[in-house]
């Protein structure tokens, strides 16, 4: 369960994964883990290992005495009400599948691939799911859920097992989770790739939050996109107000667009600041205002770049609501109306062309 039995990642022969051949089942399964042997000595790291877990399925074949597909249906699946999610690739589910696509290539297209069976190795990669059932999966992992399992094997599947070598990231590995940290916050979870297909799963135990993520090409930054959506979450937490504010700093908040730039001004807690939401983590690098006036703002924190010390002055239209923004001397309209004003002016130059 923590990959560290030394046993090869996917075999010799890997072009299933590309699918030139089919998944193997069985006895090819069986026949390619013997001729492979253990590729390094057991219980001196991680490594990771399909085979591995495909293996874990067999295991728990021959335990219970039933189909793995079957076991799991029976005894997670039904039990924690995951009424759409299964162990393999269904006839009476493949109208509901996302399409899975590929990379982009030269051309900036991508294809589709074809959903398939992944047959004996159904244990490794073979499920699929929605992000409703996997964070009801993940919720039922947290200690005093009583779901599942006892809450001493919890911890004992979210304890350290190995560090996971030449990490960029401060990256850990338990008992069949990824161990992770946002901005200190530590994260159980794990990702998921398949063709077509990437995903990743994290939750904290401690809040009780879950993310999860999936996308339906091969190089979704699921992971990304994960550790965004915590970080955005960590921001407003550690940000929150402590006391009542004399003035209302919401009125001002709104997503404003220019020809150069798109910027949200939003209110959290006590301050108040410009992000740009081009980024899957937009309060790494923010801009942090102040209240002037009940019209007007100034850049008190930004990048050497820009424009410190700058003001912001608002228009606001009778109801009291905001209407648009001279940012740093440059004028950015709500977005609703930047669009409708390029619309605007491409017909004017498509109706000019005519002429």
């Amino acid at each position: 369960m923590s990959h560290s039995a030394g046993v090869i990642r996917d075999g010799v022969d890997t072009d299933y994964w590309q699918l030139d051949t089919p998944f193997p089942n069985i006895q090819e399964l069986k026949k390619a883990i013997l001729e492979s042997d253990l590729v390094l000595g057991t219980n001196i790291q991680m490594k990771y290992s399909n085979f591995g877990y495909s293996l874990l399925g067999m295991f728990i074949e021959a335990t219970s005495g039933q189909h793995y597909n079957k076991y799991v249906s029976e005894n997670i699946l039904k039990l924690l009400k995951l009424n759409n999610t299964g162990p393999e690739l269904e006839s009476k589910i493949v109208n509901k599948i996302a399409t899975a696509y590929t990379r982009r290539d030269v051309n900036k297209t991508r294809r589709p691939i074809a959903n398939v069976d992944t047959k004996s190795m159904s244990s490794a990669t073979g499920f699929y799911s929605t992000v409703e059932d996997l964070c009801k999966y993940f919720t039922a992992h947290m200690v005093g859920s009583k779901k599942l399992l006892d809450d001493e094997s919890k911890k004992e599947m979210q304890r350290l097992q190995w560090q996971v070598k030449n990490s960029k990231e401060r990256d850990e590995y338990g008992f069949g989770f990824e161990i992770e940290y946002v901005d200190g916050r530590r994260l159980i979870g794990h990702g998921g790739g398949f063709p077509g297909h990437i995903t990743k799963s994290m939750f904290d135990p401690k809040d009780e939050l879950v993310v999860t993520v999936l996308t339906n090409c091969i190089d979704g930054g699921a992971s990304e996109i994960a550790k965004g959506v915590i970080s955005v979450i960590n921001y407003f937490q550690n940000n929150s107000a402590t006391r009542k504010l004399k003035h209302d700093l919401s009125k001002f908040e709104g997503r404003f667009m220019s020809l150069w730039s798109m910027v949200n001004v939003v209110s959290v807690g006590s301050k108040i600041v410009a992000v740009y939401p081009d980024t899957w983590q937009p309060f790494i690098e923010l801009e942090e205002l102040e209240r002037v006036d009940d019209k007007t703002l100034k850049v008190t924190k930004t990048n050497s770049f820009y424009s410190e010390g700058e003001l912001v002055r608002f228009t606001f239209g009778v109801q009291g609501e905001v209407r648009s923004v001279n940012y740093s001397g440059g004028t950015m309209l709500l977005e609703q109306d930047w669009s409708a004003r390029q619309s605007l002016q491409k017909r004017i130059v498509n109706e000019s062309g005519k002429k």
